[in-house]
């Protein structure tokens, strides 16, 4: 986590590292989902043409327990690509 982190201050628009950040933090014994919700959100935020982030986002926002704007982000995932819905 710590060399990713390192990473990610290096290079703060890539968008693979910030969302292998966020996979970190939901992989902790207790995940830290408001952690988590930042990291999905810059993804989204670096790629906002993905789908995939955008799902990943409302993924997040739903464990987080933010049902509204969860289901907000996966309708933009489903605009951005109906083929994967």
């Amino acid at each position: 986590a710590k060399l990713l982190a390192a990473a990610r201050r290096r290079h703060p628009g890539d968008f693979l590292t910030t969302v292998a950040l966020a996979d970190v933090c939901v992989e902790l014994p207790r995940p830290r989902w408001d952690e988590v919700v930042a990291f999905r959100l810059a993804a989204v935020a670096l790629r906002p043409d993905s789908a995939w982030a955008h799902s990943l986002y409302g993924n997040a926002l739903r464990e987080a327990g933010k049902a509204e704007p969860a289901v907000a982000a996966c309708r933009e995932a489903v605009r951005l690509r109906p083929d994967a819905a």
